[in-house]
């Protein structure tokens, strides 16, 4: 197992995940990460780390791939278990965290904290009627109203502005984090064009929802989104992702990823709401794991700190529809 640099991956833009680019990797840098691609000279991975003070912490973006594949479940927990010991004998970091919930693991190395979980997934490969007709019949006549009433999608970078006033709003409403602007300005800066667009739905100048989407040659991400609360246009969000499929084909994507399923019970949480709504794209539920991996045992005391710490402000960890425990 080594570190490898970005240069040395071969066919690396074509057939490695956006998470793998050194485009992210300077995306990631603009908030104090260091991004890195390791590989056992068959697969790669990448992880990113940050120093602090007292411990040093890492996270996959993505699990390992190889000549643009995935791993089976075999080969992929035994990279993982190698890429622990080298983390282990290098220093590398003091814990490892599991990536966004745009992608799983097949496997689970030993002695991690872990989770199942889902990604929601839209198989951009079906035709566009196919496509559509898929939808949720009420969202298919919902965005036939939205088109007759003159509701258009724009996909526009310049539109940053609109699009995290209604993000923050949204995720305000919803009682939930939301990124610095700072933070989601540098990642469109940064992307550009070619691998992040911005895309807003809207009649004249009100806009009335706005997506960020990441891609690459082969998936796309469905990053963040906001919506105007009490739309007078109930169609307009379904449209407004509709475009955005059909905008994805047309540069070749294969799969739209939604976001993350979590598998447990989530009835009569903001949760149930924000997957139903996914999933009435005529999307499926890929199934995987998300883990946690303590590398040293600064990550024990780490780990207590913070409990102590969330405990004395009040705030809890949301673990709703999860099942970690160990294995």
């Amino acid at each position: 197992m080594r570190w490898i640099e970005f240069k040395d991956v071969p066919d690396l833009e074509l057939r490695y995940p956006l998470f793998f680019q050194e485009s992210f990797a300077h995306y990631e840098s603009t908030k104090g990460w260091t991004l890195k691609l390791f590989t056992d000279g068959k697969a790669y991975l990448p992880v990113k780390t940050k120093a602090g003070k007292f411990i040093t912490q890492a996270q996959y973006l993505f699990p390992p791939v190889s000549k643009g594949h995935r791993l089976n479940e075999e080969a992929e927990k035994t990279f993982l278990e190698n890429f622990t010991s080298f983390c282990k004998k290098e220093s590398v970091c003091d814990f490892i965290i599991p990536p966004m919930h745009y992608s799983l693991f097949n496997a689970v190395p030993n002695n991690s904290y872990y989770t199942d979980l889902g990604i929601i997934v839209v198989d951009l490969q079906k035709n566009e009627e196919e496509l559509f007709k898929a939808f949720n019949s009420n969202y298919r006549n919902e965005i036939r109203k939205a088109q007759v009433e003159n509701l258009e999608v724009r996909f526009d970078n310049s539109q940053f502005t609109p699009f995290y006033s209604l993000y923050k709003s949204t995720h305000q409403r919803q009682g939930i984090y939301f990124d610095p602007e700072i933070e989601l300005k540098n990642l469109v800066e940064t992307l550009g064009e070619r691998n992040c667009r911005i895309a807003v739905v809207k009649k004249e100048e009100e806009i009335y929802g706005a997506s960020l989407v990441l891609f690459n040659p082969d998936e796309a991400y469905y990053f963040q989104s906001g919506a105007m609360d009490d739309c007078p246009h109930p169609g307009a969000n379904k449209l407004l992702q509709f475009e955005i499929m059909k905008w994805l084909k047309q540069k070749g994507v294969k799969k739209y990823i939604m976001g993350g399923y979590r598998l447990g019970d989530v009835g009569e949480t903001k949760y149930d709401g924000i997957q139903k709504f996914k999933l009435r794209f005529g999307a499926e539920v890929e199934k995987g794991f998300h883990f946690y991996t303590e590398i040293t045992w600064r990550y024990r005391v780490y780990k207590n700190v913070l409990k102590w710490y969330l405990k004395l402000r009040g705030i809890k960890q949301n673990i709703t529809g999860l099942n970690y425990r160990y294995k």
